[in-house]
């Protein structure tokens, strides 16, 4: 089920995400699935008007996947344009090297459509704990989302159970080895 990452205040930037991926040959959740139809709806405007927010995926919904992609990668994004949205474990896919487009989704409609961002959690159902990794639930995942660049560090961390914490940090970083920290700007550039 698709969810949020929220920072401390109304300040610290927001940013959805889906639980599997959706697109071509994914699991395609239908609230997942309602998430980046909304997204790429409330993006595109009026040219998207045929795009329904159902959670159903079909040949329309694909086709307007493979097209925010293919518009990001036309932009200058580093993005994999093949017709699938994943789950964000990070800013860059490690086996594609690539943004994420979900990521890319969330920057883009957050800049074009501020209203349509804000108004998403009442139109598509969100999870307050997502599966550490629904992919693979024996192999969990702890990552910290690192929302700052400098102190005071917002940070949300996700422990190895799934449970989520969020959090400021006035001083100096550090967390055990092998923890995964990953820096989310405000911008992907687009």
């Amino acid at each position: 089920m698709a969810y949020a990452i929220c920072g401390n205040s109304p300040n610290d930037p927001k940013w959805y995400n889906v639980e599997q991926a959706v697109g071509a040959n994914a699991p395609n959740a239908q609230s997942d699935v309602k998430l980046v139809q909304y997204m790429i709806k409330h993006y595109y405007g009026t040219v998207a008007a045929q795009l329904g927010v159902d959670g159903w995926i079909g040949p329309t919904t694909l086709s307007w996947i493979k097209k925010f992609q293919d518009d990001a990668k036309k932009g200058g994004a580093n993005v994999l344009a093949d017709g699938r949205i994943d789950r964000a474990f990070g800013q860059v896919s490690s086996i594609s090297k690539t943004v994420y487009t979900i990521l890319l989704l969330n920057a883009a409609l957050q800049k074009k459509n501020p209203s349509a961002y804000q108004n998403l959690p009442q139109s598509v159902p969100l999870s307050l704990k997502p599966k550490t990794n629904p992919y693979n639930p024996g192999k969990q995942v702890k990552t910290v989302f690192r929302f700052t660049q400098s102190p005071p560090y917002h940070l949300v961390v996700v422990y190895t159970d799934g449970s989520e914490a969020s959090m400021v940090v006035q001083g100096q970083l550090q967390f055990p080895p092998g923890t995964q920290v990953i820096y989310i700007p405000n911008i992907y550039g687009i």
